[in-house]
């Protein structure tokens, strides 16, 4: 991932960072892998240089394809944070182990940041 980083808490939560741009009308996609129910899933979409830009956040849970025949299928998304801030925040409890599909979609340019936390891994 662009401008990563990576680290632990004590009790066995990891936290991943990525930083990059987006441009207007596209979606950038990340894959996170959750390896245990018993911890929170925090996503945290933060946009740097917000001058009204519009990002929002969603996740699909391990199994789905968020493109499929070409479209891109929001409908399909079991976490979603639409608003007009500029932070999207997005935490639940996982019902399954395996690699979670998160998405930043754009309405406008921006450079954003991205933070996860819990039983997590760069799959």
């Amino acid at each position: 991932m662009a401008g990563s980083s990576t680290g632990s808490f004590d009790n066995y939560r990891n936290h991943i960072r990525a930083q990059t741009n987006i441009a207007a009308s596209n979606i950038n996609l990340y894959n996170i892998k959750v390896n245990s129910t018993d911890a929170y899933f925090a996503n945290t979409l933060i946009i740097n240089n917000e001058n009204g830009a519009d990002l929002d956040l969603f996740i699909w849970k391990p199994g789905v394809e968020p493109i499929q025949n070409g479209q891109l299928r929001l409908d399909l998304a079991i976490q979603s944070s639409a608003g007009d801030l500029p932070q999207e925040t997005i935490s639940f409890k996982p019902t399954a182990t395996g690699n979670y599909t998160i998405g930043v979609l754009a309405y406008d340019s921006a450079t954003y940041a991205l933070d996860w936390a819990g039983q997590i891994s760069i799959p």
